[in-house]
């Protein structure tokens, strides 16, 4: 690594496709002072490697900004949100029961639809469970 470059990870708002971080790779780029931009719209970041005496990170915040992107603040995690995976386990949780407990259970799966050895709380609750995706 060059003598005075510093990397940076930042923490991106708004990337949802690879367009998003390739437009955000390619202007942070052909700014001068940056030697190196990888973004990923999956994980929300952009690893920026570049010369402090050149360019400044607010300079490229506001670069980043301007593409109509939100700069994060806080320490970046891969960890997933816990609080957010309990809070739909809780949702899924409490349909379930409402949706039990008012009979809408066998409307949901048509006899035509399930087999009749399988219970309507099993194939809802598979229905569920393959629904739900957490992002990487």
């Amino acid at each position: 690594m060059d003598e005075g470059l510093i990397t940076k990870r930042i923490r991106i708002g708004g990337m949802t496709c690879i367009n998003c971080e390739t437009k955000i790779e390619r202007r942070l780029r052909k700014t001068t002072g940056v030697e190196k931009a990888n973004a990923s719209y999956s994980k929300g970041i952009a690893a920026v490697t570049f010369n402090p005496d050149i360019v400044s990170l607010e300079r490229i915040t506001a670069i980043i900004e301007k593409l109509d992107y939100q700069v994060l603040s806080g320490a970046y995690s891969k960890k997933p949100n816990a609080s957010r995976i309990i809070g739909v386990l809780v949702v899924i949780m409490a349909i379930y029961v409402l949706l039990e407990h008012f009979g809408l259970l066998n409307l949901l799966a048509p006899s035509q639809l399930a087999n009749e050895a399988m219970g309507y709380r099993m194939l809802f609750v598979i229905g569920l469970v393959t629904s739900v995706h957490i992002p990487k």
